[in-house]
């Protein structure tokens, strides 16, 4: 019954959650496939734009065009500038900090 009303709740409001299930069912399911394959590298390229476009950090980098162009970052390279690595699309003060335990060396947060 649940399930029912959620699923009769999203059609109602236009099949966005359905839609986007259906398309992650898909992936997995024919991960190799040609539209599979196409489908990801769009999804990836809409990802690095968003990136170029809104963290500092990567704003500051020229020629990001593909995933390989962009450069590795550790932990210390964030601990160092960590405002750098959030999205000028959301407030600082609105995002949940997530801490490691600090299992391998000293704790580490993001946001």
């Amino acid at each position: 019954m649940r399930s029912s009303v959620f699923w009769l709740t999203d059609r109602l409001k236009g099949g966005k959650i359905r839609n986007h299930y259906n398309d992650v069912r898909f992936l997995f399911e024919n991960p190799f496939t040609s539209g599979a394959v196409s489908r990801k590298d769009q999804y990836i390229d809409r990802i690095l734009a968003r990136a170029r476009e809104t963290v500092p950090y990567y704003q500051s980098k020229s020629a990001l065009s593909v995933l390989a162009d962009f450069p590795e970052v550790n932990k210390e390279i964030i601990r160092s500038d960590a405002d750098a690595f959030i999205s000028l699309k959301y407030k600082k003060e609105s995002l949940f900090g997530v801490t490691t335990s600090g299992s391998t060396g000293t704790p580490f947060k993001v946001f």
